[in-house]
This record gives C-alpha cells, structure tokens and sequence, in this order.
C-alpha cells in the first residue's frame, strides 16, 4: 500500500497536481507541496509555470526579467500563457516626451529598447508550446517598440506555430507573422495607429474567428480594418464608448457572426445613464428616479436588440455586459414585438 505521495506514479501525481493548482489559493498551496520530494516538485512544474507575466516594468527592467526568464529554460517549455506589459519610467518621462517628441525621454538609457527587443524574442523561443501570447504595452511606448521590435524578431526569424490567441496594439502588426496561426485576436485599437493596409496585415495567415476590440478609439478606420476579417464569427467590444447605431454599422460587414459581445448599456449612446453614486437614488425623488432610469433601460434594451437584429441577422447571441446574454435563435419569426419580448439570460 502506498504510504506517501512521492510513491505514486507520474500521472496520478500530476492530476493532484493539476486540480491543487486550479482551487482558490491553488498555486500558493502548489509551491508548497511541491517541496515535499523531488517527484512532486517536478509534477508540480507544468501547473505552476502554465500561465507566466512580466507585468508593468519599464524596457531596462523588463529586459533583465526576461533575460532571467530564458535562463531558467528548464521550465519555460512548460508555459502555455505569456503576458508582457511594459510600462513608462514615470510620468515625468511621458510629459517631456509630450514636450520634445524625443522617443529618448521614455529610456533610461539608447540601449533599453533594441536590448529589451532581442530579450524578448530569445525568451518566446524558449516557449515551444506557447498557446496564447499577450503584450500589451503603454501606449506612449508604440513609436519606440515599433522602431526596435521588429527589426529584432526579423532577425531572429521565430515563429510560434502552436500560438491560438494573440493579443496586442494594432499597430504591432510584425507579431501576427510571428504567431500565424492564431485564430483569436485580442487587439487594442487607435486611429493613430491603424494604418490603411492593417486589417490585410492582421488577416494574413490563419483564419481568425474570434476577435475582441479592446478599444474602439475614434473608430473612423474600423470599416476598412473588419472587411479584410470576413471568417469571423466571435466578436467583443470592450470599449468605454461603442455608439451602437454608428459604430455598429462600420461592423456590418461581419456577416458570418454569430456572437456579439457589448459593452454595458450605457455605454451604447441609447439614452441610459444611471448616475454613478447610489446616493443618488436616497431623498424624497429616489424612487421617481429609479422609477424612470428603470424606464430608460428597458427602452435601451429594445432598441439595443432591435438596431443588432437589423445590422446582423444571422446574429444567434447578443450579449451585453450587466444585461445578460439574448438568443436570438429562439425566435420563430422576424415580428419586431416577439424581439421586444424576448428576455436576457443572466449571466451566473
């Protein structure tokens, strides 16, 4: 009979370790089983080193984590998630940057970029299986990344073929060569930088189906990106502003979709704006207001679905954030009223 976790065998050991991992507190209570023998530690490696972030250090900094992370190539074929921010020294360095339009401003020193370029692209080659890469970077350092980044990867002629889901600015475009086969994007738009062949650039490749629009910026472009993006049929938009009459028109060419993802109510320009404090709804007018935003939201509500219907109709789920999700492969005809009636399913 077996009297210790260390006499189990590899795959009854990894499925401990696997569930540990994936309960609340899991990775913290998974560091510290793994040090009870040398087999649980290294069951224990695939789980605890799934999901790895350099998270929001400026291009030195980053460069010295990444450059420790490709050291420790031991484990980094284990990562299946990677996500790399990289933020500004401080606000000082975006103000003079502002000022003098001097891309130097946002570096400690002339090397940080092409050096922190070079640590990157050596640290996502030792990822072999990486499934899904996000790198997201402070808007203020775009002119930076896209005079050193590519020029980087370019020479290090990676590509990471098992890459799914990739997320990033628009304007880096040079990633979706390095990940062609990523079939879901996840991209942070800007009219600064969406250039009038961007949505060629992004389509190249694999057959993406699933894109999510972190933000919409001014949106103007966004007609022209879509139309290149004809496969798609998962779409979010994760904007603060989406003008669902106008924005979703530019969209109209998606007509494969059959999920659509929105931002809440009141972001729709549909004329509901609950008021952001509830101490708004105390006093005497407290239940007039309620009352009448009550009214607003449910006519938002059915111009939200009836604008959607129109624009795309062969749409089979509508869902918007705090509303919940539509089916509208429930209907049994195109009558306007059976729309009107049909009710969100809550998300759990």
């Amino acid at each position: 009979m077996t009297r210790h976790f260390g006499d189990l065998n590899a795959d009854v050991l990894a499925i401990i370790c696997n569930a540990l991992h994936d309960v609340e507190q899991g990775p913290k209570n998974l560091r510290a089983f793994s040090l009870t023998n040398r087999r649980i530690r290294h069951a224990s490696l695939p789980p605890l080193f799934r999901s790895v972030s350099v998270h929001k250090k400026t291009l030195r900094d980053s460069a010295d984590a990444l450059v420790a992370l490709k050291e420790t190539n031991s484990v980094t074929r284990y990562i299946r998630v990677f996500t790399f921010s990289l933020e500004v020294p401080s606000f000082q360095a975006v103000q003079e940057f502002w000022t003098t339009r001097d891309p130097a401003a946002l570096m400690q020193g002339p090397e940080d970029a092409p050096d922190c370029a070079s640590a990157f692209a050596e640290a996502l080659a030792s990822m072999p299986y990486l499934r899904s890469l996000t790198f997201q970077p402070n808007r203020n350092l775009l002119e930076v990344i896209l005079q050193h980044f590519p020029v980087a990867f370019a020479s290090s002629q990676l590509q990471l073929g098992r890459v799914e889901s990739l997320s990033t600015d628009v304007s880096l475009t040079f990633l979706r060569g390095i990940c062609p086969s990523a079939v879901a994007l996840s991209l942070r738009m800007s009219a600064m930088s969406m250039g009038p062949d961007c949505g060629q650039e992004w389509a190249a490749g694999g057959r993406v189906t699933k894109l999510d629009i972190l933000d919409m910026g001014h949106g103007d472009e966004m007609e022209d990106f879509v139309k290149y993006l004809p496969h798609i049929t998962e779409l979010a938009i994760e904007s603060r502003y989406f003008d669902v009459k106008l924005d979703l028109a530019r969209l109209a060419s998606l007509q494969s979709l059959t999920s659509l993802h929105l931002p809440p109510l009141s972001s729709l320009n549909l004329g509901y704006n609950p008021p952001w404090c509830g101490n708004a709804y105390m006093g005497p007018n407290g239940q007039k207001l309620r009352e009448r935003l009550n009214k607003q939201e449910e006519e938002a509500k059915r111009q939200a679905k009836r604008i959607v219907r129109d624009a795309l109709p062969r749409l089979r789920f509508l869902r918007i954030d705090y509303v919940g999700t539509y089916n509208f492969s429930t209907l049994k005809t195109d009558d306007p009223d059976e729309l009107d009636r049909l009710a969100a399913i809550e998300d759990s």
